[in-house]
């Protein structure tokens, strides 16, 4: 496909800004990005998403998506703010600690593919006109739903009530109240592409632009990717004078559960040692996960199986959840962002930028091979529980250092 004298000008900018901004050119270097740049200069590619602005307003891809963010975070309030029932309970599917979840690099991809890679009325992408956006909000749209249901609930309780002859009696009464409860589903792009019935070579692009890292670039600018020396300083300072954290010890414990310990959505542990709960039948009340109101053995979940470890290393339980976190997101705060190559056993290995995906994922680095492959321990529901496999085969390409490790 020849390049049109648009495109042309886009890769043209594109360049000068990579040679001109220190920030890119970084990014340019870890990142490889020549591939990426030679395949925007052979051919009008999906990949010049990652370069696109608004025509005649200079604004973002990413800025226009924060607008149809905002605008979905607002029917979401609103529908939050119901005056009409007695209590309402929010549920951001898929997310391990209810919260929002910010798929716009999802509808990024999916958008790039479904309008660039079709048989007829491929678009050229790297200018965004008003029938762009118009497609592009349908995307946003159809890849982040609100679903909203009722129910009545009705139970009798016990009240006190002073009878005619100034007795206090003990009465039932029954108390009726509606629940509203709002599903909040924001897709990932795997989940989009099957909505759109991506092919064998759509569902390999979008592969490639996902490994690319052209995501992490424009997603990264609003996330705390580094603590600083204060943070550190204050993380470090709840943990006993005495406690040395050995990474051996780290490593040991969390190898320990390997093949023993079942994985289990919302699955926390405080126990020094094992826990007498783990395999018992339980029900799964966290929100959130297609297993949620189901019976399943007790089990940890990825963020609860790291928390496990380092407190069977030395962490004091109660200090845990300030000083190391017990779900992901906090875990990702509360480390700071290292490279592969400054990665050493007991570091932390993520999925994705919290709140960027649905799941996210964590575990710990335990070694590194002859061939300098990661190799991770984490608690998984693919592998129905604690496992040991590469990073790169779990797909885990985010390495961050805990505070409470950080000078050991």
């Amino acid at each position: 496909m020849a390049v049109d004298p648009v495109t042309a000008k886009v890769i043209a900018k594109t360049a000068a800004s990579l040679v001109a901004d220190e920030r890119a050119r970084k990014v340019t270097i870890t990142l490889g990005l020549i591939p990426v740049l030679c395949i925007l200069i052979v051919l009008s590619s999906p990949f010049a998403i990652f370069f696109a602005s608004v025509d005649g307003s200079g604004l973002s891809v990413m800025e226009i998506l924060q607008n149809y963010q905002d605008e979905f975070k607002v029917r979401i309030e609103e529908e939050i703010q119901d005056a009409s029932v007695d209590e309402v309970q929010v549920t951001y599917l898929g997310s391990e600690d209810n919260t929002f979840i910010d798929n716009r690099m999802d509808v990024v991809y999916v958008y790039a593919i479904q309008h660039n890679m079709a048989k007829e009325a491929s678009m050229q992408i790297s200018v965004l006109t008003p029938d762009h956006l118009q497609k592009l909000e349908k995307i946003y749209q159809k890849m982040n739903r609100i679903e909203v249901t009722k129910k009545t609930e009705s139970k009798d309780i016990q009240v006190e009530m002073v009878n005619a002859e100034n007795e206090v009696v003990k009465e039932t009464k029954t108390v009726t109240k509606e629940i509203k409860m709002i599903h909040v589903n924001s897709l990932t792009a795997e989940e989009g592409a099957r909505s759109y019935r991506f092919n064998t070579q759509q569902m390999g692009v979008l592969s490639e632009m996902q490994a690319s890292g052209m995501g992490t670039m424009l997603m990264q600018d609003n996330t705390r990717m580094t603590l600083s020396f204060e943070e550190i300083q204050a993380i470090q300072e709840m943990l006993p004078e005495d406690l040395a954290m050995e990474r051996r010890i780290i490593v040991n414990q969390a190898s320990s559960l390997v093949g023993q310990v079942s994985y289990f959505w919302g699955g926390k542990s405080t126990s020094k040692g094992w826990d007498s709960r783990w395999g018992q039948d339980t029900e799964v009340t966290s929100p959130g996960s297609s297993t949620s109101g189901t019976i399943r053995p007790y089990g940890l979940d990825c963020s609860g199986y790291v928390a496990w470890v380092f407190i069977n290393a030395g962490i004091p339980a109660e200090s845990i959840e300030n000083t190391l976190g017990l779900g992901t997101t906090k875990q990702w705060n509360q480390s700071t962002s290292i490279t592969k190559g400054e990665v050493q056993p007991g570091d932390l290995a993520f999925l994705a930028i919290p709140g960027t995906r649905k799941v996210n994922h964590v575990g710990i680095v335990v070694s590194m091979d002859s061939q300098e492959n990661i190799q991770i321990v984490h608690c998984s529901a693919g592998a129905k529980g604690v496992s040991i496999g590469s990073a790169e085969d779990i797909g885990l390409t985010y390495f961050r250092r805990p505070a409470v490790l950080i000078n050991h």
